[in-house]
Protein backbone atom coordinates (compact mmCIF):
# COMPACT_ATOMS: atom_id res chain seq x y z
CA UNK A 1 0.00 0.00 0.00
CA UNK A 2 2.83 2.43 0.90
CA UNK A 3 4.57 1.42 -2.69
CA UNK A 4 1.62 2.38 -4.32
CA UNK A 5 0.85 5.80 -2.65
CA UNK A 6 4.47 6.62 -2.91
CA UNK A 7 3.62 6.20 -6.55
CA UNK A 8 0.80 7.83 -6.32
CA UNK A 9 1.81 11.16 -5.37
CA UNK A 10 5.34 11.07 -7.64
CA UNK A 11 2.55 11.47 -10.21
CA UNK A 12 0.84 13.94 -9.17
CA UNK A 13 0.26 16.97 -10.89
CA UNK A 14 1.50 18.77 -7.56
CA UNK A 15 4.39 17.33 -7.23
CA UNK A 16 5.40 17.85 -10.79
CA UNK A 17 4.90 21.84 -10.76
CA UNK A 18 6.75 21.65 -7.30
CA UNK A 19 9.77 20.06 -8.78
CA UNK A 20 9.48 22.17 -12.35
CA UNK A 21 9.18 25.34 -9.84
CA UNK A 22 12.56 24.38 -7.88
CA UNK A 23 14.43 23.85 -10.96
CA UNK A 24 13.35 26.79 -12.08
CA UNK A 25 14.80 28.81 -9.24
CA UNK A 26 17.44 26.98 -9.07
CA UNK A 27 18.42 28.29 -12.41
CA UNK A 28 17.25 31.95 -12.15
CA UNK A 29 19.37 32.03 -8.69
CA UNK A 30 22.54 30.81 -10.89
CA UNK A 31 21.76 32.53 -13.71
CA UNK A 32 22.15 36.06 -11.97
CA UNK A 33 25.14 34.84 -10.33
CA UNK A 34 28.76 37.08 -12.27
CA UNK A 35 30.62 34.34 -14.74
CA UNK A 36 33.22 34.52 -17.70
CA UNK A 37 33.35 32.69 -20.47
CA UNK A 38 34.79 32.74 -24.16
CA UNK A 39 32.40 33.92 -27.30
CA UNK A 40 33.16 33.69 -31.13
CA UNK A 41 32.98 36.69 -32.78
CA UNK A 42 33.25 37.25 -36.74
CA UNK A 43 36.32 39.14 -37.37
CA UNK A 44 36.18 42.24 -40.25
CA UNK A 45 39.20 44.41 -41.48
CA UNK A 46 38.68 47.49 -43.70
CA UNK A 47 42.16 48.62 -45.20
CA UNK A 48 42.68 52.03 -47.38
CA UNK A 49 41.47 52.02 -50.84
CA UNK A 50 45.21 51.98 -52.46
CA UNK A 51 46.36 48.67 -50.48
CA UNK A 52 44.77 44.78 -50.73
CA UNK A 53 45.11 41.76 -48.29
CA UNK A 54 47.39 39.56 -49.23
CA UNK A 55 46.79 36.58 -46.53
CA UNK A 56 43.41 35.91 -45.04
CA UNK A 57 42.52 37.68 -42.15
CA UNK A 58 41.08 34.70 -39.17
CA UNK A 59 37.55 34.71 -39.44
CA UNK A 60 36.56 34.90 -36.36
CA UNK A 61 38.41 35.32 -33.18
CA UNK A 62 37.42 34.88 -29.29
CA UNK A 63 36.98 37.34 -26.08
CA UNK A 64 37.05 36.74 -22.81
CA UNK A 65 34.06 38.38 -20.95
CA UNK A 66 32.37 38.71 -17.99
CA UNK A 67 28.70 39.48 -16.76
CA UNK A 68 25.83 37.78 -15.47
CA UNK A 69 24.71 34.10 -16.67
CA UNK A 70 21.74 35.63 -18.26
CA UNK A 71 23.77 37.92 -20.42
CA UNK A 72 26.42 35.48 -21.08
CA UNK A 73 23.87 33.03 -22.16
CA UNK A 74 22.53 35.57 -24.44
CA UNK A 75 25.64 35.73 -26.35
CA UNK A 76 26.33 32.30 -26.42
CA UNK A 77 23.13 31.06 -27.60
CA UNK A 78 21.16 34.09 -29.11
CA UNK A 79 23.01 36.93 -30.20
CA UNK A 80 24.61 37.03 -33.64
CA UNK A 81 25.61 41.10 -34.00
CA UNK A 82 28.34 40.61 -31.89
CA UNK A 83 31.28 41.57 -34.10
CA UNK A 84 35.18 42.67 -34.19
CA UNK A 85 35.17 46.07 -36.98
CA UNK A 86 39.03 47.31 -37.52
CA UNK A 87 38.88 50.49 -39.54
CA UNK A 88 42.02 50.84 -41.16
CA UNK A 89 40.56 52.61 -44.18
CA UNK A 90 42.02 56.11 -42.62
CA UNK A 91 45.29 54.80 -41.05
CA UNK A 92 48.12 55.74 -43.50
CA UNK A 93 50.06 51.96 -44.06
CA UNK A 94 53.41 52.57 -45.66
CA UNK A 95 54.83 49.04 -45.26
CA UNK A 96 53.28 45.37 -46.16
CA UNK A 97 53.19 44.32 -42.72
CA UNK A 98 50.50 45.81 -40.24
CA UNK A 99 49.74 44.16 -36.47
CA UNK A 100 46.35 44.96 -34.69
CA UNK A 101 47.29 45.19 -31.00
CA UNK A 102 45.27 43.54 -28.66
CA UNK A 103 43.93 46.91 -27.37
CA UNK A 104 42.76 47.85 -30.90
CA UNK A 105 40.73 44.46 -31.35
CA UNK A 106 39.04 44.85 -28.13
CA UNK A 107 38.19 48.86 -28.82
CA UNK A 108 36.38 47.79 -32.22
CA UNK A 109 34.19 45.07 -30.78
CA UNK A 110 30.39 46.09 -31.72
CA UNK A 111 26.74 45.24 -30.05
CA UNK A 112 28.31 43.82 -26.68
CA UNK A 113 26.13 45.39 -23.83
CA UNK A 114 25.88 44.57 -20.50
CA UNK A 115 29.19 42.42 -20.37
CA UNK A 116 32.45 43.75 -20.14
CA UNK A 117 34.88 42.68 -22.32
CA UNK A 118 38.58 41.76 -20.84
CA UNK A 119 40.83 39.53 -22.84
CA UNK A 120 40.80 38.49 -26.70
CA UNK A 121 42.49 35.90 -28.60
CA UNK A 122 45.15 35.64 -30.31
CA UNK A 123 46.03 38.80 -28.76
CA UNK A 124 47.12 40.73 -31.66
CA UNK A 125 46.90 40.10 -35.44
CA UNK A 126 49.33 40.61 -38.20
CA UNK A 127 47.87 41.52 -41.72
CA UNK A 128 49.62 41.41 -44.80
CA UNK A 129 48.75 43.71 -47.12
CA UNK A 130 50.17 45.58 -50.80
CA UNK A 131 49.73 46.99 -54.19
CA UNK A 132 46.51 46.81 -55.92
CA UNK A 133 46.50 44.96 -59.39
CA UNK A 134 43.33 44.56 -61.69
CA UNK A 135 43.45 41.28 -64.32
CA UNK A 136 41.65 39.70 -66.52
CA UNK A 137 41.43 36.15 -66.26
CA UNK A 138 39.05 33.14 -68.03
CA UNK A 139 36.52 31.83 -66.31
CA UNK A 140 36.96 27.64 -66.23
CA UNK A 141 32.93 25.70 -65.91
CA UNK A 142 33.33 23.26 -62.65
CA UNK A 143 29.94 21.29 -64.12
CA UNK A 144 29.07 17.79 -64.80
CA UNK A 145 26.56 17.41 -67.63
CA UNK A 146 25.32 13.56 -68.01
CA UNK A 147 22.97 13.89 -71.25
CA UNK A 148 19.68 11.21 -71.21
CA UNK A 149 20.28 7.39 -73.01
CA UNK A 150 20.23 8.61 -76.60
CA UNK A 151 21.28 12.67 -76.68
CA UNK A 152 24.36 13.97 -76.32
CA UNK A 153 26.49 17.16 -76.11
CA UNK A 154 26.83 19.00 -79.21
CA UNK A 155 29.37 21.92 -79.18
CA UNK A 156 31.16 23.58 -76.27
CA UNK A 157 29.58 24.79 -72.94
CA UNK A 158 29.55 28.43 -73.49
CA UNK A 159 30.02 30.91 -70.42
CA UNK A 160 28.76 34.35 -70.84
CA UNK A 161 30.85 36.27 -69.77
CA UNK A 162 33.64 33.92 -70.36
CA UNK A 163 36.35 36.35 -68.44
CA UNK A 164 36.13 38.10 -65.23
CA UNK A 165 37.99 41.29 -63.95
CA UNK A 166 39.40 40.45 -60.03
CA UNK A 167 41.08 42.73 -58.21
CA UNK A 168 43.07 42.34 -55.24
CA UNK A 169 46.56 42.31 -53.76
CA UNK A 170 49.17 42.19 -57.09
CA UNK A 171 51.11 39.19 -55.22
CA UNK A 172 47.98 37.22 -55.20
CA UNK A 173 46.49 38.56 -58.69
CA UNK A 174 49.29 37.75 -60.69
CA UNK A 175 49.43 33.85 -59.90
CA UNK A 176 45.45 33.57 -60.40
CA UNK A 177 45.54 31.90 -64.06
CA UNK A 178 41.62 31.08 -64.50
CA UNK A 179 38.36 31.30 -61.89
CA UNK A 180 35.87 28.83 -61.72
CA UNK A 181 32.38 28.60 -61.20
CA UNK A 182 30.45 26.94 -58.42
CA UNK A 183 30.13 22.95 -58.99
CA UNK A 184 26.98 22.47 -61.24
CA UNK A 185 25.54 19.08 -62.21
CA UNK A 186 22.74 18.02 -64.25
CA UNK A 187 21.54 14.44 -64.89
CA UNK A 188 19.31 12.63 -67.35
CA UNK A 189 19.00 16.19 -69.40
CA UNK A 190 17.36 15.88 -72.93
CA UNK A 191 17.04 19.39 -73.90
CA UNK A 192 19.16 22.61 -74.26
CA UNK A 193 20.43 24.15 -71.06
CA UNK A 194 20.29 27.55 -69.88
CA UNK A 195 21.24 28.38 -66.31
CA UNK A 196 22.78 30.91 -64.02
CA UNK A 197 26.16 29.78 -62.32
CA UNK A 198 27.55 31.71 -59.21
CA UNK A 199 31.31 32.43 -59.06
CA UNK A 200 33.09 30.43 -56.50
CA UNK A 201 34.34 32.88 -52.95
CA UNK A 202 36.80 30.92 -51.41
CA UNK A 203 38.82 34.07 -51.33
CA UNK A 204 36.08 36.45 -51.24
CA UNK A 205 37.74 38.24 -48.82
CA UNK A 206 41.35 39.52 -50.10
CA UNK A 207 39.14 39.26 -54.05
CA UNK A 208 37.13 41.45 -55.73
CA UNK A 209 35.18 40.35 -58.89
CA UNK A 210 33.09 42.42 -61.47
CA UNK A 211 30.77 39.88 -61.30
CA UNK A 212 28.98 37.19 -59.15
CA UNK A 213 27.45 35.13 -61.36
CA UNK A 214 27.93 34.14 -65.66
CA UNK A 215 25.64 32.49 -67.70
CA UNK A 216 25.77 29.17 -69.15
CA UNK A 217 24.74 27.40 -71.81
CA UNK A 218 24.79 24.55 -74.01
CA UNK A 219 22.68 22.59 -76.32
CA UNK A 220 21.55 18.87 -75.82
CA UNK A 221 20.55 17.21 -79.00
CA UNK A 222 19.04 13.80 -79.89
CA UNK A 223 21.55 11.12 -81.51
CA UNK A 224 21.29 10.33 -85.09
CA UNK A 225 23.46 8.45 -87.75
CA UNK A 226 23.67 9.00 -91.39
CA UNK A 227 25.69 7.44 -94.05
CA UNK A 228 27.08 9.83 -97.03
CA UNK A 229 27.66 8.14 -100.32
CA UNK A 230 30.43 9.27 -103.25
CA UNK A 231 32.36 11.40 -101.28
CA UNK A 232 35.36 12.08 -103.96
CA UNK A 233 38.64 11.82 -102.67
CA UNK A 234 40.69 15.12 -103.21
CA UNK A 235 44.19 16.11 -102.90
CA UNK A 236 45.67 18.30 -100.66
CA UNK A 237 48.79 20.70 -101.11
CA UNK A 238 49.29 19.83 -105.25
CA UNK A 239 47.56 17.65 -107.71
CA UNK A 240 47.64 14.02 -108.85
CA UNK A 241 51.36 13.44 -110.59
CA UNK A 242 51.44 12.27 -114.08
CA UNK A 243 51.48 8.17 -114.04
CA UNK A 244 49.63 8.41 -110.42
CA UNK A 245 46.33 6.98 -109.61
CA UNK A 246 44.06 6.38 -107.05
CA UNK A 247 41.47 3.65 -106.02
CA UNK A 248 38.79 3.93 -105.54
CA UNK A 249 38.39 7.55 -105.67
CA UNK A 250 35.13 8.19 -104.20
CA UNK A 251 34.11 7.14 -100.50
CA UNK A 252 31.18 6.11 -98.34
CA UNK A 253 31.44 7.61 -94.80
CA UNK A 254 29.05 6.95 -91.75
CA UNK A 255 28.36 9.94 -89.50
CA UNK A 256 27.14 10.60 -86.02
CA UNK A 257 25.99 13.92 -84.60
CA UNK A 258 23.04 15.57 -83.02
CA UNK A 259 19.91 15.58 -85.30
CA UNK A 260 19.30 18.99 -85.99
CA UNK A 261 23.40 19.01 -86.92
CA UNK A 262 22.44 16.18 -89.12
CA UNK A 263 19.59 17.79 -90.72
CA UNK A 264 21.41 20.67 -91.38
CA UNK A 265 24.60 19.45 -92.60
CA UNK A 266 25.93 21.01 -96.26
CA UNK A 267 27.00 17.97 -98.15
CA UNK A 268 30.36 19.94 -99.33
CA UNK A 269 30.82 20.22 -95.17
CA UNK A 270 32.65 16.83 -95.08
CA UNK A 271 34.99 15.32 -97.64
CA UNK A 272 38.35 13.23 -97.90
CA UNK A 273 41.88 13.94 -98.64
CA UNK A 274 45.02 12.62 -99.47
CA UNK A 275 48.14 15.03 -98.67
CA UNK A 276 50.15 15.74 -102.06
CA UNK A 277 53.46 15.08 -100.00
CA UNK A 278 51.65 11.46 -98.85
CA UNK A 279 51.45 10.44 -102.21
CA UNK A 280 55.08 11.42 -103.29
CA UNK A 281 56.62 9.36 -100.67
CA UNK A 282 54.15 6.19 -100.45
CA UNK A 283 56.48 3.26 -100.97
CA UNK A 284 53.35 0.69 -100.19
CA UNK A 285 50.75 1.76 -102.52
CA UNK A 286 48.28 1.70 -99.73
CA UNK A 287 47.04 5.29 -98.41
CA UNK A 288 44.27 6.38 -95.83
CA UNK A 289 42.46 9.24 -96.29
CA UNK A 290 41.48 11.78 -93.72
CA UNK A 291 38.05 12.85 -93.05
CA UNK A 292 37.30 16.54 -92.72
CA UNK A 293 33.80 17.25 -90.68
CA UNK A 294 32.60 20.38 -88.81
CA UNK A 295 33.28 19.98 -85.05
CA UNK A 296 30.12 18.66 -83.76
CA UNK A 297 30.02 15.98 -86.53
CA UNK A 298 31.94 12.38 -85.62
CA UNK A 299 33.24 10.12 -88.08
CA UNK A 300 32.33 6.84 -87.36
CA UNK A 301 34.10 4.60 -89.94
CA UNK A 302 34.51 5.02 -93.62
CA UNK A 303 34.18 2.67 -97.06
CA UNK A 304 36.52 1.69 -97.61
CA UNK A 305 38.94 2.59 -95.15
CA UNK A 306 42.43 2.21 -97.20
CA UNK A 307 43.07 3.69 -100.76
CA UNK A 308 45.28 2.18 -103.38
CA UNK A 309 48.10 4.18 -104.98
CA UNK A 310 49.44 2.68 -108.51
CA UNK A 311 52.43 4.59 -110.09
CA UNK A 312 53.46 3.59 -113.47
CA UNK A 313 57.14 4.28 -114.37
CA UNK A 314 58.20 4.76 -117.74
CA UNK A 315 61.86 4.92 -119.20
CA UNK A 316 62.10 6.23 -122.85
CA UNK A 317 58.26 6.28 -123.22
CA UNK A 318 58.28 2.44 -122.51
CA UNK A 319 56.70 0.87 -119.47
CA UNK A 320 59.50 -0.66 -117.03
CA UNK A 321 56.49 -2.93 -115.45
CA UNK A 322 53.92 -3.88 -117.97
CA UNK A 323 52.27 -5.80 -115.19
CA UNK A 324 51.59 -3.01 -113.07
CA UNK A 325 49.88 -0.66 -116.42
CA UNK A 326 47.62 -3.72 -116.84
CA UNK A 327 46.45 -3.08 -113.09
CA UNK A 328 46.04 0.32 -113.57
CA UNK A 329 44.26 -0.33 -116.58
CA UNK A 330 41.31 -1.98 -114.53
Amino acid sequence: MKAKAIRKRLFSKSFFFSILFALALWVYTNLNNIYTTYIPIPLKIKIPNDRAIEDLPPEFISIEIRGSGWNLFNYMFLNSSVACIVDLSRTNISTDDYLISRKEILKNVQSLLNVEALDVMPEAIGVKTGKIELVRVPVEANIKIVPREGFALVGKVNLKPDSVNIRGNSKVVKNIKKWRTNYFEITNIQKPIQVQIGLIDSISNIIDLDVEKVELTCDIQQIAELKLFDIPVKIRGGSLPNGHRLAPQILSINIRGGINEIANLSPDKIYAYIDYTDIIHDSTGVLKPLIYSPNNIRILNTEPLLIYHYKQITKNGNLLNPKLANINDR
